[in-house]
């Protein structure tokens, strides 16, 4: 089963200490974010 996530910044000290006293477990490994340029925007 696939848990609902959300991201936000490593040095985002106040959203990462949200998402903890929620339940929220941080992954061990980063993310890496990939940005894609859409023609015509």
């Amino acid at each position: 089963m696939r848990l609902p996530s959300v991201a936000t910044e490593v040095d985002n000290a106040a959203a990462r200490a949200l998402y903890a006293s929620t339940g929220g477990i941080e992954d061990p490994t980063p993310a890496i974010v990939y940005t894609y340029r859409l023609s015509g925007h």
